[in-house]
């Protein structure tokens, strides 16, 4: 039965209540990590390199200059938490070659897959929670001679309601051997400051 203008007014004030306005925010948050193991500069034909990625729930953020801009921020129940890595072969100054071909891949945590866009040197991977962490962790088996080089990217589209995240992924070994990036692809040169943190290289013999 229609009882007048108060029962407009209430069901507006209900629809209203379900489609709040989403007011978009950008986090560039830090303290993702990658750990090899073992962490050797050369391995043989045969043996595996086990590749542990992890992010902490809560993640530190700075959104600028000002200390009061900066804070923690929980990314539970984050969508497309995922990333590429990128293993390639240097082959001189500035040049190198897809060398997914040269492993096969173990997936023990999280999702592994081809990347459609560069399935020679590269692959998606994709975090999954774990004890207030999201991990991803792989075995990749040598199955090629050769120098390597192993990337992990920052995540840079991950989603909670209307907030966009990145975060940065940093190599956490003691020795990431970059002696092989240095001397084959940057030629003796000055290495890249995103290659410092995100690269390690072995070699398979």
């Amino acid at each position: 039965m229609f009882k007048g203008p108060i029962s407009i007014i209430s069901f507006l004030v209900v629809l209203s209540g379900c489609h709040k306005r989403c007011l978009p925010r950008q986090f560039q948050l830090s303290c993702g990590t990658v750990n090899i193991n073992p962490d050797k500069d050369s391995i043989q034909v045969g043996d595996t390199l086990w590749v542990y990625c992890s992010i902490p729930a809560n993640l530190k953020y700075n959104l600028g200059n000002n200390s009061l801009d900066s804070g923690s921020y929980n990314i539970s129940g984050a969508t497309n938490l995922g990333t590429d890595f990128h293993l390639t072969t240097p082959t001189g100054i500035g040049m190198q070659n897809g060398a997914i071909d040269s492993f096969s891949f173990i997936s023990i945590k999280g999702i592994i897959q081809s990347n459609p866009l560069d399935i020679n040197a590269s692959k998606t991977i994709y975090y999954v929670t774990d004890s207030n962490k999201y991990n991803v962790s792989f075995g990749m088996v040598a199955q090629k001679k050769g120098v390597y080089i192993l990337v992990v990217l920052d995540v840079y589209q991950a989603m909670i309601k209307c907030d966009k995240l990145s975060v940065t992924i940093l190599m956490n070994d003691a020795d990431n051997h970059l002696h092989y990036l240095k001397d084959i692809y940057y030629g003796g040169g000055t290495i890249d400051p995103l290659d410092l943190t995100h690269s390690y290289c072995f070699k398979v013999y």
